[in-house]
């Protein structure tokens, strides 16, 4: 008895994992077709280079533009690259609560990348021309920290120039340690920008948990009665969730890294299938004969427990998913160690030793 309910659970816990790959795998694909990533990193750096000539600059940068190119498959010139990442930035501050139209901008940047362009960028402002001597007509150069320091010094007041100064005044004498420095500004404020996304990620989970569970009939309750009704179908559950454990699979984000778009979009598909073919061994899918055969023979307020049987069960199942796919494989080791693991046969317990 005690058996069956631990592959009961198995079961579940199995369905709940494969779901949420599945999950992940569409929460990466709407993603990835409506570029939210881009979209977020435009408006960050738009608010932390507020100053629009720099900004500009920035986004002219060969750093920038090749990072740009590169996230659309290198197929757009850089000069296309640049002047589309720059529309998306200078969006106007009273409108950067609202997604970019424009999100052709790159996904990821580097902490060092950014560093570097940034650095590079104050070259191309009016000052940073005067003072480098670039409008006199010698060879554009890398700037010195002084340099630095004389063109930051002259930019009109900003969040960017205090940020610059601040890293000035910190004794920076190299570029090197100049970078080094700004590159941990820009991680610290891409973490917290992470973290804004994974929350409101959460909730598109939840939804897109919930519409999962209503397409599939992942119904928790019809599934976990089938499973205790079905010996054979819960040994072959138990053995599935055995090499699931042994060989775990990976997730969307993880699987899938292309930065050329397409590529993504046809690797995130092939993903897509592959999960739905773990969900073969499992008792879901439409049409439910048994809900319809149960709803049909119980007349008036038994109808109603039958719908709302239904309703609990999938519910239950879109909330699970939102807990996501890590969570699930954990639970599922555990289980499958107890399992495993059985009752001691006797004699197996150690002999105290004599005091």
């Amino acid at each position: 008895m005690t058996s069956s309910f631990v592959d009961v659970a198995i079961g579940l816990i199995l369905m709940y994992l494969v779901l949420s790959l599945l999950c992940t795998t569409l929460n990466e694909l709407i993603a990835a077709g409506l570029k939210w990533r881009a979209a977020s990193l435009s408006q960050a750096i738009a608010r932390m280079i507020d100053n629009p000539e720099l900004r500009q600059a920035f986004y002219n940068s060969g750093l920038i533009c090749n990072a740009t190119a590169a996230s659309r498959g290198g197929k757009v010139a850089l000069s296309d690259a640049a002047n589309a990442s720059t529309a998306a930035a200078a969006t106007p501050m009273s409108k950067q609560g609202k997604p970019p139209k424009d999100r052709k901008h790159p996904s990821y940047l580097e902490g060092g990348t950014f560093a570097m362009a940034l650095l590079d960028s104050l070259t191309s402002t009016e000052k940073g021309k005067e003072i480098t001597g670039i409008a006199t007509g010698i060879t554009k150069k890398f700037p010195s920290v002084d340099e630095i320091e004389k063109i930051v010094g002259d930019l009109p007041d900003s969040n960017i120039r205090d940020v610059l100064l601040a890293s000035i005044a910190s004794g920076k004498k190299h570029i090197a340690d100049l970078r080094d420095d700004l590159a941990t500004w820009f991680d610290s404020a891409m973490d917290r920008l992470s973290g804004d996304y994974k929350r409101w990620l959460k909730w598109l989970s939840l939804a897109i948990g919930i519409a999962v569970a209503v397409v599939f009939n992942a119904d928790s309750i019809a599934v976990s009665r089938a499973l205790w009704n079905d010996s054979t179908l819960r040994s072959n559950i138990v053995s599935a969730a055995s090499q699931i454990v042994t060989k775990p699979p990976q997730a969307a984000e993880k699987a899938c890294k292309e930065t050329d778009p397409l590529k993504q979009t046809a690797c995130l598909m092939a993903l897509l299938k592959t999960d739905q073919e773990r969900l073969r061994p499992f008792p879901v899918g439409w049409p439910d004969e048994v809900f319809a055969r149960e709803y049909h023979n119980n007349p008036g307020l038994a109808s109603l427990w039958v719908l709302l049987m239904k309703f609990l069960g999938l519910l239950w199942t879109g909330i699970a998913l939102s807990l996501g796919a890590p969570f699930w494989f954990d639970l599922l080791q555990k289980f499958v160690n107890v399992r495993g693991t059985g009752p001691k046969p006797k004699g197996a317990e150690p002999k105290p030793k004599n005091p």
